[in-house]
């Protein structure tokens, strides 16, 4: 063994040897248990006296113990029952959504007539003859030429026009529609 572990096992003699006095000491300096003895008497209900410290006296009430006395039971609350609680009725439903039907105004119903119409022309063709241009429009089975600020079958008016689009314009609701001018 090296003399490391002899002095660790040396110290551990020592330290329980200490902790040995000191138990014997605690329980040699320690105070006995005070007993004072309790007298009995004859008789129900009556109360006992008995010396306590100090020269105090102590009363035992006796009637509490006894057995003859009846003790009314009520019966036992059962903890496991779910407990009920308030809850507020559920809110009433929302109203039913009615949908709002757009009704359509005179005017409204005379400018998508105007917007149709006007959709139904087609661009054939573009000239620009120096200073002066044309156009060509087909709608249905006629054909139109017609010139910037000219008026197409008494309602139509050629607004705008260009090598790239052409804007017809109805004079009663003053709809606009662009036609693109396509190139060959």
């Amino acid at each position: 063994m090296g003399s490391r572990q002899r002095l660790m096992k040396l110290f551990l003699v020592v330290l329980l040897g200490i902790w040995v006095v000191v138990i014997a000491y605690r329980f040699n300096a320690s105070e006995p248990q005070k007993r004072t003895p309790v007298t009995h008497g004859q008789g129900n209900g009556v109360e006992k006296k008995a010396a306590g410290r100090g020269g105090e006296e102590l009363v035992l009430h006796l009637d509490l113990l006894d057995k003859s006395r009846q003790v009314e039971w009520t019966q036992p609350k059962n903890i496991f029952v779910p407990v009920e609680s308030y809850r507020p009725p559920p809110p009433p439903p929302p109203p039913p959504v009615v949908p709002q039907v757009h009704v359509p105004t005179p005017e409204e119903i005379a400018a998508e007539k105007a917007r149709q119409e006007l959709s139904q022309f087609r661009v054939l063709g573009y000239l620009n003859k120096g200073d002066r241009e044309e156009v060509f429009l087909a709608r249905g089975g006629e054909l139109f030429i017609a010139h910037r600020g000219e008026v197409i079958q008494g309602q139509y008016f050629l607004k705008e026009l260009s090598s790239g689009r052409v804007v017809l314009q109805d004079r009663a609701t003053n709809v606009e529609v662009t036609l693109v001018v396509s190139s060959p």
